[in-house]
């Protein structure tokens, strides 16, 4: 029996004795994987070669058979979820939230957090949620595998520690346009934890690059990293930033597909850079042949050079597919009974060889008999065909076959059993060819025990298991049995790498998984290393150059790079050392400035929203280069 992948390239053959039924066969491929089936899809059996339908596991296996797998569509599973019912006191219902079923807690608890469903009473505070007839608080990692009511627990609430210091964020000229931030005294907080929620107001054409105490000379930065030691009043600073108009082209791939792409109108991009990687589905016997505008007079292409002006507004234009090269040299390939195989054709100007036709085709197996190679048929007998032949015409060839040696005496068979002494396999090689015990072993599964992981093949022996060398050859009949050790308990945590401009390690923090912590969150209280001549952008992923997205979770080990950009003249003039202040300057932080560079890139980010929506197309920012 053999089998061939979903390609009909060949797996392996099988042989077991005539007229044992077909599911023996199929139990040894399903055990070697040989029946999974690929992204989408799910196997439905094995069908041999030239029938129809699948076949049946009792089915007799007389002859010698080539059979192929057969998939279908695989069914979407059905989503189960869970609900969760919240209790406050006196049992009365906060409301209720449904997940697919398995989530963790973690998801239902933030979303009661949201809705305000823990508050607590006056003079108690918050502890966790129980679930009813249980015990203690639940973890965020519990998974939900069932409706649930949990009720709120709480606890008296700590006595205040004495004393506040408050910053007022001024958020214009207005008196009464602030916005106050506490924390206890005792706490020593840094102004940027007062300032983590502080808004401010957007300005056109300014950018928000953090706050100041007024001076008379100005506003003066406040460093982020400061502890607060008193009552603060801070106003928001901002600098002049180019224009932030952008231009945007419209791609009508299809009636109902349209992809836009924009760039800011000071980029004066050309057309090419817009339509970079964009194409459409040519209809059958098209090609593809670029974008157009539509007009009375019909298509007028767009030359890829000239730079975008406005708002375009495009369409695909497409050829007549070049035809096929005409003709083609077919061979037909046939057993030793004149039974046609498969005929294989390939286009004469490619001056195909004659192993490449031949690639994959299967010789039927003959009792006592060795394929050996194609040949032509003639009056004087076979004619051995030269793989290394260009094909020249339509080909008629068949296969050829000699006697087999006979087989040597004698064979050492390994059983395989599992750690319950239930046989797997056996699996059987000539003595005289020596063979190692990792072949043997080779395609052997071990069952899987939960909490263990596979440890390798042993003997039993009255001292214990004794472990098999793969690399021995075997010398006789075997028993071997598989064994396990304990499987490593998953981390816990997440480790992120934080490197320099230079790719040196300045920091190496880790964090629960637990947590759910942002990267915004993640990043807090990482110093980022001061580069001369140059202003830090944000903190990109090692592998791929990727800036990080502050608002993302994090949810895996990260090696993450300081990135920088060319400061402006005035920008430099900011970071110049002490001794070089003209008298009476006022010296300016070289340390990061709240928000120095998010307002600009959200302007974009929501300004672009804005349009994906008003326009309902799938909206692309690009880069500059």
């Amino acid at each position: 029996m053999t089998f061939y992948d979903v390609n009909s390239k060949p797996i392996q053959g099988v042989g077991w004795q005539c007229g044992t039924n077909f599911g023996t066969y199929a139990d040894y491929a399903a055990s070697l994987g040989w029946n999974k089936a690929p992204e989408g899809k799910e196997f439905v059996g094995w069908q041999i070669s030239g029938g129809t339908g699948t076949l049946s596991d009792s089915e007799k296996v007389v002859g010698n058979w080539a059979v192929y797998p057969v998939y279908q569509d695989a069914k979407p599973a059905p989503q189960e979820n869970s609900t969760v019912t919240f209790y406050g006191t006196g049992n009365k219902v906060l409301g209720s939230v449904a997940w697919a079923k398995g989530t963790e807690f973690s998801a239902y608890a933030d979303f009661a957090k949201k809705n305000g469903w823990d508050k607590a009473p006056e003079g108690k505070e918050f502890v966790g949620w129980q679930i009813s007839g249980g015990q203690g608080t639940l973890s965020d990692s519990e998974k939900v595998t069932a409706d649930w009511a949990v009720y709120a627990v709480y606890q008296d609430a700590k006595p205040a520690p004495q004393g506040v210091y408050t910053v007022t964020f001024h958020l214009s000229d207005a008196k009464d346009d602030v916005q106050q931030v506490s924390w206890y005294k005792a706490d020593k907080k840094t102004f940027k934890d007062f300032a983590a929620n502080a808004t401010h107001k957007d300005i056109e054409g300014k950018t928000f690059v953090g706050w100041g105490f007024a001076s008379e000379k100005g506003l003066v930065p406040v460093d982020v990293d400061d502890v607060v030691t008193g009552d603060w009043h801070v106003y928001p600073m901002y600098e002049d930033v180019a224009p932030q108009g952008v231009y945007t082209v419209y791609f009508h791939r299809s009636k109902d597909d349209v992809q836009g792409v924009s760039f800011l109108k000071a980029d004066k991009k050309t057309f090419a850079a817009f339509a970079a990687g964009i194409t459409a589905p040519a209809p059958e016997s098209k090609v593809f042949a670029g974008w157009a505008f539509a007009s009375a007079q019909g298509d007028v292409a767009v030359n890829p050079d000239d730079v975008v002006t406005g708002d375009w507004h495009v369409y695909p234009m497409f050829k007549d597919a070049e035809p096929d090269p005409a003709g083609k040299n077919v061979v037909s390939f046939y057993d030793a009974n004149n039974k046609l195989i498969q005929t294989v054709g390939c286009y004469k100007k490619d001056k195909v060889k004659f192993s490449q036709y031949a690639l994959g085709i299967e010789a039927p197996q003959i009792e006592g008999k060795v394929f050996a190679g194609w040949a032509f048929a003639s009056a004087q007998g076979d004619v051995k065909v030269n793989p290394d032949d260009v094909v020249t015409g339509d080909w008629a060839v068949y296969a050829t076959y000699k006697d087999a040696e006979p087989a040597p005496a004698g064979m050492n068979v390994v059983s395989f059993y599992d750690a319950n002494n239930k046989l797997i396999q056996t699996v059987g090689y000539y003595k005289k060819d020596k063979v190692k015990f990792s072949q043997y072993a080779l395609g052997i599964e071990a069952p899987q025990i939960e909490g263990k992981v596979f440890a390798g093949w042993a003997f039993a022996s009255a001292q214990g298991d004794v472990k098999v060398n793969p690399d021995d050859v075997v010398t006789g009949d075997w028993a071997v049995y598989a064994t396990y050790k304990d499987a490593p308990v998953a981390s816990e945590e997440y480790s992120i790498k934080f490197y320099d401009a230079d790719g040196n390690l300045i920091l190496d923090k880790v964090v629960k998984k637990s947590d759910n912590l942002t990267w915004a969150q993640a990043l807090q209280s990482v110093t980022v290393p001061d580069v001369k001549g140059k202003v830090f952008v944000g903190w990109a992923f090692k592998s791929t150059g990727e800036l990080v997205d502050t608002n993302a979770l994090v949810d895996g080990d990260a090696e993450l790079v300081a990135t920088y950009k060319d400061a402006t003249p005035e920008q430099q003039e900011q970071t110049k050392p002490a001794g070089d202040q003209k008298a009476g300057e006022t010296k300016k932080t070289t340390k990061p400035v709240l928000g120095k560079t998010g307002a600009a890139v959200a302007g974009v980010g929501v300004f672009a929203l804005v349009l994906a929506i008003g326009a309902g197309v799938l909206f692309t920012i690009r880069k500059r280069a």
